[in-house]
């Protein structure tokens, strides 16, 4: 069998070469040159050159197992057929001519119309042998191939008929029919039977739904991981949003009001913050939802190739059973041939018994004529003959009538298997709604995928906003927590009498971080009252300067009027002013002046009296008398401010 299956494929890859304009191959290893193109041509439907020297076995496995599940392509060994093995290569070689027949039905008919008969004969074979799954349980399909050589030539050649007895002595000629059968016309191939048959068409369309039942797996597993991507970044995002939420919450609690004009700057970023938060807690809500609804939808596609596997199933038990009736109808009609066979064969018989009949009566009447001697003899012979042309006719009605009975059975079955080939291609157009409810699903879930990577690219972007934000935020904590150490620093400086407001206003932000609008109405409250306790203040300095005021008055005026009463006593008297502490300078200054010649007392008082005027009034000296009787006194006044 192994030298049939390298002819065959030898006759297709020159035919397949002659189409490109390349020579002929004469063996195997030349017929590996040609697989790249056959590969090219299995995957575009076009046929072109293709150079590929890399091209080998692998490669072919790897087109083969896109066209056919692991069954078929487990018992091949491409190492084995690279190292040399002609049994291995051979095997290879058929199966991507059998992809070749399931992906491009047209093509491999349209070269296999113009090969030789045997060869039209064995290609058919070896399809309806890989064709036919319910065989290989018993063996695997490369050694159903391998059947015996001689079945072939015994196809080829018809079987003599063996001749029948008859009671007349009289010879026939045997008659031989040639023992090579006539060249089948292109409609009428083997090849063309088998692949146009209901059985073939169904095998394609089966095999298609497997093809699309694996890239709907595929898509499917290709959908769960991106639904596991999505959860583990949804829950990475949960994460860090928390822990943003704590550390936002840690900064707020240990976050001090640097001063007053500041925590509404802050109440601002904190209602963003917040805001912000908000939002991402929406955004993480969004794309929960969605991977919740990419698991729904996962689960319905899985229930979808559940119910396509079963319908799979149901499918090929249909295709079975109407295999094994098309099986027994190729055998009802083999049967009804050979009763028609036998119908011509006995209706042949009786013309030749009719013409038997009529010269055994033209020699009665003769031998009557001229042996009435033995007229006696003939009779009996002649009865005896009647005899046997009465059961030959008996025997030829009940033949007639078995045949015309046994046809319409036929005729009875054949309406049944049309009836069940209608029910049959129902269910494959069933099956076609299916697939292109299926090819609705894939685009839903396209577009469900679009709308995952556009979530998980605003997910991306709100990381990078949340990372931007922590560093500026982080950035901000430190500034702040260096201006409330500065300003810290400053507090300790401050006056003692706001100590107290201080520390009230410290416990209210430690025991409420969060009610920032009721802590600035505390503060305000608290500075309401230390504006009043300074007006308080204010008011108790002004009345004090005013009581001093009254009291300098007063004393001035006993100064006053003690010095004119001393003034009036005595003429001549040196005056000595007691000075303040911190205004001896300014004292000897006035002292010094009085010094200066030339002047009278009366000008040296109205002097001291307008220097008395440019200090302020608590600098002011209130001793100095109305006039001046200073003519013989010394100039050693010292003048207290």
């Amino acid at each position: 069998m192994d030298d049939a299956n390298i002819a065959a494929i030898l006759a297709f890859y020159n035919l397949l070469a002659a189409k490109i304009g390349l020579e002929d191959c004469q063996s195997l290893k030349e017929v590996r040159n040609l697989m790249p193109i056959l590969a090219n041509y299995i995957k575009s439907g076009t046929l072109t050159f293709i150079d590929d020297p890399n091209f080998g076995f692998c490669n072919a496995i790897d087109i083969i197992a896109h066209g056919l599940d692991e069954e078929f392509h487990s018992h091949l060994r491409p190492e084995a057929a690279e190292s040399g093995d002609l049994s291995e290569a051979t095997k290879i070689h058929l199966a991507m001519l059998y992809t070749f027949r399931l992906l491009q039905t047209e093509a491999f008919s349209t070269i296999c119309e113009r090969l030789e008969d045997k060869h039209q004969r064995h290609f058919a074979t070896v399809i309806e042998c890989l064709d036919g799954r319910r065989c290989w349980t018993s063996a695997p399909w490369p050694k159903l191939l391998h059947t015996d050589s001689n079945e072939e030539d015994k196809e080829n050649v018809e079987a003599c008929e063996r001749r029948r007895k008859s009671s007349l002595n009289f010879t026939q000629t045997p008659k031989f029919d040639s023992a090579r059968k006539s060249f089948f016309p292109s409609g009428n191939s083997p090849i063309l039977k088998v692949i146009s048959s209901p059985r073939g068409e169904e095998v394609v369309r089966i095999h298609a739904l497997q093809r699309e039942v694996k890239a709907l797996r595929q898509i499917r597993d290709v959908f769960g991981r991106e639904k596991d991507k999505a959860e583990e970044l949804c829950q990475q995002k949960e994460r860090e949003n928390n822990n943003l939420l704590k550390k936002v919450e840690r900064l707020n609690s240990h976050a001090l009001q640097p001063c007053a004009e500041r925590t509404p700057i802050l109440e601002d970023q904190l209602l963003m913050m917040e805001t912000q938060a908000a939002t991402n807690a929406r955004q993480l809500q969004d794309a929960e939802k969605r991977a919740q609804n990419a698991e729904k939808f996962a689960a319905d596609l899985k229930f979808e190739l559940k119910k396509m596997d079963i319908k799979h199933d149901n499918l090929e038990k249909i295709v079975e059973e109407q295999s094994a009736k098309i099986r027994m109808s190729r055998d009802d009609s083999d049967a009804v041939e050979q009763l028609r066979k036998e119908l011509i064969e006995a209706q042949h018989q009786n013309s030749v018994n009719a013409s038997t009949i009529r010269e055994l009566q033209n020699k009665l009447e003769y031998q009557e004529r001229e042996f009435a001697s033995r007229l006696n003899d003939k009779d009996q012979e002649k009865d005896t003959y009647w005899k046997m042309i009465d059961q030959c006719k008996a025997r030829s009605e009940e033949n007639t009538q078995k045949a015309y009975d046994e046809l319409k059975k036929t005729q009875e079955e054949k309406r049944n298997l049309e009836h069940e080939l209608e029910e049959g291609k129902r269910t494959m157009n069933e099956l076609f709604e299916l697939a292109e409810q299926q090819k609705e699903v894939i685009a839903a879930c396209d577009a469900d995928r679009t709308e995952l990577e556009k979530a998980q690219k605003e997910l991306d972007t709100v990381q990078k906003q949340s990372a931007e934000r922590e560093r500026f935020w982080k950035s901000e904590m430190e500034r702040m927590r260096r201006e409330i150490v500065a300003q810290e620093k400053a507090k300790s400086a401050m006056e003692r009498q706001r100590s107290e407001a201080v520390q009230q206003m410290e416990e209210l932000r430690t025991k409420n971080t969060k009610a920032t609008r009721a802590h600035f109405a505390d503060t305000n409250a608290l500075r309401s009252k230390i504006q009043e306790l300074e007006h308080s203040l204010k008011i108790a300095v002004n009345e004090l300067s005013a009581k001093s005021t009254q009291v300098n008055a007063q004393q001035q005026n006993d100064m006053e009027r003690s010095f004119r009463s001393g003034m009036n006593r005595t003429q001549s008297m040196s005056v000595t002013f007691v000075s303040r502490p911190g205004s001896a300078m300014s004292h000897q200054e006035t002292s010094s002046n009085f010094d200066s010649a030339g002047m009278n007392d009366d000008e040296r008082l109205k002097e001291l009296r307008e220097r008395n005027r440019r200090y302020p009034p608590h600098m002011r000296s209130y001793y100095l008398p109305e006039s001046a009787h200073l003519k013989n006194s010394e100039t050693d006044l010292n003048v207290m401010p």
